[in-house]
């Protein structure tokens, strides 16, 4: 089979989708299918050598850039590429990995006025919001992507409701959760100091790895940490990833009278080495559509504490392997922190449901299969 995956992706580092990306090159190059990548702009240095190694071929879309300033015109490049693309090739199945609805529907409804075998694909990587209004409900704009397109892929069954009030037909409708990659197996990789374990540590280790934007919520992460740190004082924070709020984020901190006690690591590619380190996870996220952050802190064996939005209540079983709490809510936060620091044995017992949940459901080899045989089975339902 051959497939076209079309990725608005523009990666810095190799991160957890890259990951993801080789992986299904590996195993669709086992299973004898063919894959075209297209980027909008170059893939970094190791997933080159995947490609390169596995025999994929991609192109980077001139013209084809982020950022609401440049969208009309990066959708018109993307349009007028596929069409010249789509002239030379034929596509058994295009996957298309963005959700602008306008976008979609044209080059869903050329592909199909040009071959009807052609099944097309969208994959939703967004929290979609519930239809506030009557009018987003009967007429919604992804309601008139479905018409013209054959599946559309989310991340938890909370978006296939959300779609499903938005009128889009729910037998159109797939979930496929993300999956991460393992940071037993990453870290076993690797030679590096052995660190000190978790119960010869005296001071309790706090991480959060978000891109530093406001719908992450850190601000209302260093709020609760400074309530904690009034009760708890062999607490430290860490806080991996940038963006245009760090700056205010480290203000606020400076603010609180808590900077001593946090670390803005930035943008790092050694997130494993912050995982092994920590003793437990918070992800304060005001939207979330399925955090691979979150993945990743499991596959460490760790305590999850993260907002009840999006997918993330599918991940995290409150009270089993994490702990659950409002957005926003700084008191809750700050309790549930107290909560899992104060308590060691806690933490080891949700550590543990952590990375059994994981390895049952959320590893890198389960989404490449799940995505693979979802594929297939678009030409099975035709036989």
């Amino acid at each position: 089979m051959k497939i076209l995956e079309v990725l608005f992706l523009h990666p810095r580092i190799p991160g957890g989708y890259e990951a993801f990306l080789t992986q299904l090159a590996k195993e669709a190059k086992k299973r004898g299918d063919h894959l075209f990548f297209l980027f909008p702009s170059p893939p970094c240095q190791e997933m080159e050598e995947v490609l390169e190694k596995t025999g994929v071929e991609y192109r980077v879309v001139p013209g084809w850039a982020s950022g609401k300033e440049r969208l009309k015109q990066s959708n018109k490049a993307l349009l007028f590429y596929l069409i010249g693309l789509f002239k030379r090739e034929r596509f058994d199945l295009v996957d298309l990995h963005f959700c602008q609805p306008g976008c979609i529907f044209l080059i869903a409804s050329y592909l199909k006025s040009i071959s009807r075998k052609t099944k097309v694909v969208v994959h939703i990587h967004h929290e979609i919001r519930e239809p506030t209004s009557l009018w987003k409900r009967y007429f919604s704009r992804i309601k008139m992507v479905s018409w013209v397109v054959d599946s559309l892929v989310v991340l938890s069954g909370k978006a296939k409701d959300v779609l499903s009030l938005r009128g889009v037909p729910p037998k159109k409708l797939v979930a496929i959760p993300n999956g991460a990659r393992d940071a037993t197996g990453w870290l076993s990789k690797r030679t590096r100091p052995v660190p000190l374990s978790r119960e010869e540590k005296r001071e309790v280790s706090i991480l959060s790895i978000a891109s530093l934007r406001k719908i992450k919520g850190i601000e209302y992460l260093l709020l609760a940490f400074q309530k904690v740190c009034e009760e708890v004082s062999n607490c430290c924070l860490t806080i991996v990833g940038d963006g245009p709020e760090e700056s205010n984020l480290k203000n606020l901190s400076v603010k609180l009278g808590v900077n001593r006690k946090v670390s803005f690591a930035g943008l790092r590619k050694d997130i494993f080495h912050f995982l092994n380190e920590a003793d437990l996870f918070v992800l304060p996220s005001l939207r979330e559509a399925f955090s691979l952050s979150v993945l990743e802190a499991m596959s460490a064996s760790l305590p999850i504490i993260a907002t009840r939005v999006g997918g993330l209540p599918e991940i995290i079983a409150d009270n089993q392997n994490g702990l659950l709490v409002p957005p926003k809510d700084i008191t809750a936060l700050a309790d549930a922190i107290k909560k899992l620091a104060l308590d060691h044995q806690l933490r080891q017992k949700m550590g543990k449901e952590s990375r059994c949940r994981f390895l049952e459901n959320y590893t890198l080899e389960k989404m490449v299969s799940n995505h693979l045989n979802f594929y297939h089975s678009l030409f099975k339902d035709n036989l």
